[in-house]
């Protein structure tokens, strides 16, 4: 299948994925929890000062863009789905939040200036890319010199990819893609990135029922330290600077 009529696929199946509610934030304590969690480690990794100016790509509905902008974050996103980006543009509306700019496009060709950002975040969303290369070169061209990027990727060898997400009922995403942290390197380096490290995090799925949280929370805080446990863990959190 050729790489556009599978952007037209993973589009097609985000657009479905808006759910009518207006509100984007993460439901659910477990999803919460899932989502900070990985928004606390790109910060922790990207070391970026309060008040940068972040793109995130693949901001789909803000889940993530809105919790950024409450912790100082000047944000612009960028997502394929229009109805996903006019239901982010709908609660910014609504809340009255207008220093978040969210943009229709694809990750492959950004509608963006060489160097227009001191930092790059994405969530969740260069798994289904169908030339990821392209998209981190993408990536490097629209930082600014120095600026850095944190990008996570799901982790080739965690269970939960490997059949464990059928026993919670969960369907297996379409051109999603896995990736081993050591190819990840290599693909950062091969784009120009420095400073390049990887970390492994969360063995916690978002779909758990709340009151089996803190039993994986445990988990996440004994094994993701943890060699040669944390090999297993679910995302692989990228960073690289330009």
């Amino acid at each position: 299948m050729n790489e556009a009529r599978i952007t037209e696929q993973i589009r097609d199946m985000y657009n479905r994925q808006v759910a009518p509610t207006t509100d984007p934030r993460p439901r659910g304590r477990a999803r919460h929890y899932f989502v900070q969690r990985k928004i606390r480690c790109a910060l922790e990794m990207g070391g970026f000062p309060p008040a940068t100016h972040l793109l995130e790509v693949g901001t789909w509905v803000g889940e993530y863009s809105f919790l950024l902008r409450e912790r100082g974050f000047k944000l612009t996103g960028l997502d394929l789905s229009d109805v996903a980006v006019d239901r982010a543009r709908a609660w910014a509306a609504s809340q009255q939040v207008a220093d978040i700019d969210f943009h229709v496009g694809d990750a492959r060709k950004m509608p963006f200036h060489n160097g227009q950002f001191a930092g790059v975040v994405s969530f969740s969303a260069f798994r289904y890319i169908p030339d990821m290369l392209t998209a981190l070169q993408e990536v490097y061209r629209v930082l600014k010199p120095g600026g850095t990027a944190v990008i996570d990727f799901p982790n080739r060898y965690c269970p939960w990819f490997r059949g464990t997400k059928q026993v919670f009922g969960q369907p297996t995403h379409i051109h999603d893609n896995h990736y081993r942290a050591d190819e990840l390197i290599q693909l950062f380096e091969s784009c120009g990135f420095r400073e390049i490290s990887a970390r492994r995090l969360l063995f916690t799925p978002y779909v758990i029922p709340g009151w089996l949280l803190p039993v994986f929370k445990a988990v996440d805080f004994t094994l993701e330290p943890l060699p040669p446990a944390n090999f297993f863990a679910a995302i692989i959190m990228v960073k690289g600077v330009k």
